[in-house]
């Protein structure tokens, strides 16, 4: 091989290093536990003091393994975040994707068994200085298949401090987009029941506009806590803009909650956040 060749190729490798630097800057480094990796991922490339971003724990279980969703169902975990962040910086709740349903024997629990990001808003506070933003997150979870393993991880992205305007790579973009298009989106009521017999509970929903009319597939998924059995499957009647759920009463039921909360999922698309006062 000439020497041509030789610095032909070391271009070439110098030329990737520097295409991958935008994108390893946007991620941690991947923890690999067993059956997941998790990594922290950033929206932008860089912070700017006085503005809002986000960041996200991506979690990426083995195939046949999932991971939780805020109410696990009959079992599980919902993972957990624990941020170490410098002062002027501000870590919100997750922004949960709707989750699916996940039977287990004879149980149902409610989470993710493909890729998933949970989004965070990110808050910087126009006074924070310096150059560069440590952000340091231990997460926590629960991977399960037919058996559960816990896992954590710490992770650190170090992002910089920029009054210029922060740049977006193409694929961290897709890959928050798909995320946030999953975020179940507040339903407007016109009213809303909940009645607990001996064994049912019964929920009728009343939208103010006929979001369900087009709807070929529904599921509910409870929010709420010892209200419903998980395992017996919710019977749904919906036109236009009411919906009737009937489900067993959870066998740990002992009062109605001050908040009925649940999700609509409409053909797997959309997910409607739905929360009242019984």
């Amino acid at each position: 091989m000439g020497i041509g060749s030789t610095v032909l190729r070391g271009l070439a490798c110098l030329v990737s290093v520097a295409l991958a630097l935008p994108l390893q800057a946007l991620t941690s480094e991947v923890v690999r536990q067993p059956h997941i990796r998790a990594s922290l991922v950033s929206q932008a490339d860089s912070l700017q003091p006085g503005s809002a971003t986000r960041v996200g724990l991506l979690l990426q279980p083995d195939e046949h393994w999932h991971v939780y969703w805020r109410n696990p169902g009959d079992s599980g975990m919902p993972p957990s975040l624990q941020w170490q962040l410098p002062a002027g910086v501000e870590a919100g709740a997750i922004e949960w994707p709707f989750p699916e349903q996940i039977p287990v024997q004879h149980l149902m629990n409610f989470g993710y068994s493909d890729d998933v990001l949970l989004p965070v808003p990110l808050a910087v506070a126009g006074s924070v200085k310096g150059d560069t933003a440590v952000l340091s997150l231990r997460a926590s979870w629960l991977v399960c298949r037919e058996t559960c393993v816990p896992g954590t991880a710490q992770l650190r992205l170090s992002l910089p401090l920029s009054a210029a305007p922060a740049g977006l790579d193409a694929e961290r973009a897709a890959l928050f987009e798909r995320a946030l298009a999953r975020q179940p989106r507040p339903l407007p009521l016109l009213g809303a029941s909940a009645e607990v017999g001996s064994d049912t509970v019964a929920i009728d929903v009343f939208a103010a506009e006929p979001v369900f009319r087009q709807a070929q597939r529904l599921e509910f998924i409870p929010a709420t806590e010892g209200l419903v059995e998980y395992g017996q499957a919710a019977q749904l009647r919906w036109r236009d803009n009411l919906v009737q759920i009937r489900q067993a009463r959870s066998l740990t039921y002992t009062g109605l909650p001050q908040a009925v909360e649940g999700l609509l999922i409409v053909d797997r698309q959309q997910a409607w956040r739905v929360s009242f006062t019984p």
